[in-house]
């Protein structure tokens, strides 16, 4: 499973570069949504640096078009430096005085602009270095990856913020920004298309969503996308509210989510055990009926269906999101990748905070779990879906 990273060296570097970037944005995420909660004590302020990401994620659409015709690794350096040094002038202001709240969303902006660069110069990037054969093992990887970063990364933040304070979380943040920026510099990608100056940009943008709109497997991808992002999204959102009403004690949150993240791994072995058995729709088909498993359980109420729930959820998790980005890759051409997962990203991210408001709403009429029964038909939905896929699969 591990051989890809012994063997191919620029993955092993987009990989620990890659996940050292998953740690800082972990630490991030955590100190900048305390540190402005504290300050200004507004939840809609804490808020709406997720709608700034959101709205930096459509415009990642059309800086892909940019990025796609650039060398990546450089667009991805550039890009990561101009975090790094907003971040250092944030930290230096801070040493002196607690900073106004304008300059932590000017700070938020700028680091969310300049990853409007470097996210689609990443997804561009991996098309030019692994083979069609590596994607789904690779992939499996990354995931695998930033699950276990994401985790590392909100317990340092954890830890530091009552121990040593904020500044000392940005600290690390920029440790490995200097981190990734290293090992992405010993990446070595050819073949890269150049811009041509004749190109141009409006036209550029849109060719991704074209691409999209001319593949059946691509538009059908999306639609699976929406289905099982509204359907999973409100799950996880609402999981504290459902612990409190039916189990009288939001901290089994913790238990719920140690054993999704474990299974997590389970499913990056089980894609790399069956990736060359099963073609990837059926695959998707399978990732897509653990998570009607894991949805289902949650009926029973019962601590060891929890445990079950949060296990078939977890596998579903790295095995949809790892088979769509394979099917994706193997898809479209590569000089369009940036744009295409761009283009996914960012529906990704609007379809969760409407799906979450729906079903919201919906369970402020009916019982919580009956709105998890719902979402599970949604998953059984795309479940069955899924064999669609096989006229552009690809092993």
């Amino acid at each position: 499973m591990f051989e890809i990273l012994k063997e191919n060296k620029n993955f092993r570097n987009f990989f620990l570069a890659l996940n050292s970037s998953y740690i800082g944005d972990a630490i991030d995420d955590i100190a900048f949504g305390m540190l402005i909660y504290q300050i200004t004590k507004s939840a809609f302020l804490t808020g709406l640096v997720v709608v700034i990401r959101i709205f930096f994620s459509f415009i990642s659409i059309f800086t892909a078009a940019l990025t796609d015709y650039w060398r990546k690794e450089r667009v991805i350096v550039l890009s990561e430096l101009g975090e790094f040094t907003s971040l250092l002038l944030f930290l230096i202001i801070y040493l002196f005085i607690i900073p106004p709240v304008w300059l932590i969303f000017i700070v938020v902006i700028i680091n969310a602009g300049f990853g409007a660069f470097s996210t689609p110069a990443k997804s561009g990037l991996i098309g030019y270095i692994l083979k069609d054969v590596e994607i789904v093992k690779a992939r499996s990887l990354l995931f695998g990856g930033q699950n276990l970063s994401q985790i590392i990364g909100y317990t340092i933040a954890g830890l530091v913020i009552t121990s040593l304070g904020y500044k000392t979380c940005i600290m690390i943040d920029l440790i490995s920004f200097i981190i990734g920026i290293i090992f992405i510099s010993k990446i070595n990608c050819y073949n890269i298309p150049l811009k041509n100056k004749n190109r141009r940009f409006m036209r550029e943008a849109l060719k991704g969503i074209n691409i999209i709109y001319k593949k059946r497997i691509l538009i059908l991808l999306i639609l699976l996308s929406l289905i099982g992002n509204f359907a999973i999204a409100p799950v996880e959102s609402m999981m504290t509210a459902y612990l409190g009403k039916y189990f009288g004690d939001i901290n089994y949150f913790s238990l719920f989510m140690l054993f999704s993240t474990l299974s997590s791994f389970l499913g990056v072995v089980f894609i790399s055990h069956f990736n060359k058995k099963f073609k990837n729709s059926i695959l998707m088909m399978i990732g897509f009926g653990f998570g009607v498993v894991g949805i289902y359980s949650l009926l029973g109420k019962k601590l060891f269906l929890l445990i079950l729930s949060a296990i078939f959820l977890g596998l579903s998790n790295v095995i949809i999101s790892t088979i769509n980005a394979a099917m994706i890759q193997l898809n479209t051409p590569k000089e369009f990748l940036g744009r295409v997962f761009a283009t996914f990203k960012f529906i990704s991210l609007s379809i969760s905070p409407l799906s979450i408001l729906v079903v919201g709403g919906i369970s402020s009429c009916f019982p919580l779990s009956s709105s998890f029964a719902i979402l599970g038909i949604l998953l059984l939905v795309s479940m069955v879906l899924s064999p669609f896929l096989s006229s552009g699969d690809k092993k």
